[in-house]
């Protein structure tokens, strides 16, 4: 699945363990919650860092409320599951944004901060959907799934995982990120273009059987039309 804003409900258009860590990233995330981007925004201090499996429950439902009402509209058990097989899967990863609030009152009972944001960032095609058009470089880091609370929306945390999403794939030794976006969702184009994102391809206007959103070998959903984009990071 593939979903993507930090300010309305977004989404990037694709779907789309528990083994050692190997990679430099996974290894960084076992030793400690290390942090990919850490901003300051209105109401607190942000950090995105990589899913913890105490965390995969939350990180679902908020992935599963950004969707609701949309054509990548996602149950959440898929979305927990889905979670759940990106803790420690090497070729996988999900980054979650936690805030830190000024305002305590914000906090969840007994909780030192609190989840605003998810994204995944894919780095073969093995973990992906099955593209029916428009598909990205076999090999080249994938965004998806991208979603932030609707209660924080406009506040930089979208942006604030954008450059985690960066320091994930620069740490593979990646140069260039690729996502989708509907063509209709016009809050997620404009922060990926704001971003650096730029246009690669795009369906036509109706555009059969596009499919934006596909979890394991589940059913796939239509949706709109969607733009290939990509961000070089060299």
């Amino acid at each position: 699945m593939v979903v993507t804003p930090a300010a309305a409900p977004s989404s990037t258009c694709s779907r789309p363990i528990a083994r050692l860590c190997r990679t430099r990233i996974k290894v960084a995330a076992c030793a400690a919650s290390t942090a990919l981007k850490a901003t300051a925004i209105p109401c607190g201090k942000v950090t995105v860092e990589l899913l913890q499996p105490n965390e995969v429950q939350g990180a679902g439902l908020l992935l599963t409320r950004a969707f609701a009402g949309t054509p990548e509209a996602v149950k959440l058990d898929e979305a927990v599951s889905f979670m759940q097989n990106h803790v420690s899967d090497e070729e996988e990863v999900t980054l979650v944004a936690k805030l830190v609030p000024t305002d305590p009152s914000l906090l969840p009972p007994g909780k030192a901060s609190r989840l605003v944001g998810v994204v995944s960032l894919s780095f073969s095609h093995r973990g992906r959907e099955h593209f029916s058009s428009l598909p990205p470089p076999a090999q080249q880091p994938y965004l998806s799934n991208m979603a932030v609370d609707p209660n924080f929306r406009r506040q930089g945390i979208g942006r604030a995982m954008l450059e985690a999403c960066d320091a994930a794939a620069q740490d593979r030794g990646q140069v260039t990120v690729w996502l989708h976006v509907r063509q209709a969702d016009a809050a997620a184009m404009q922060l990926y273009t704001s971003y650096g994102y730029v246009e690669a391809g795009r369906d036509p206007a109706a555009a059969p059987g596009v499919f934006g959103l596909l979890l394991w070998q589940g059913t796939a959903r239509a949706v709109r039309p969607r733009i290939l984009m990509k961000r070089s990071l060299a």
